[in-house]
């Protein structure tokens, strides 16, 4: 088992979630990540990490429904965009 730790931003929190997860490999921890993403609408971005890595990094789908609070960090866009 493989130790992680997923940072998840949260509108409601001026910090990332820190949560620690134990998995099997990097594929697992990536899945973990993606359904704590999923899991709130207050949920807008994930980071994963192993031993000062970055494994992963996803942003929520941005919808009609979805509002963020004004502040000087950039939400909800992809890296992928930036290419």
């Amino acid at each position: 088992m493989r130790r992680y730790k997923l940072y998840v931003e949260d509108d409601r929190s001026d910090a990332p979630i820190l949560m620690l997860v134990e998995c099997i490999n990097d594929i697992r921890a990536q899945e973990i990540a993606l359904r704590y993403l999923a899991r709130s609408p207050h949920h807008h971005a994930v980071e994963v990490m192993q031993d000062g890595q970055r494994i992963f990094q996803a942003d929520a789908p941005l919808t009609s429904d979805t509002t963020y609070p004004l502040s000087s960090r950039s939400v909800g866009r992809s890296k992928a965009s930036d290419q």
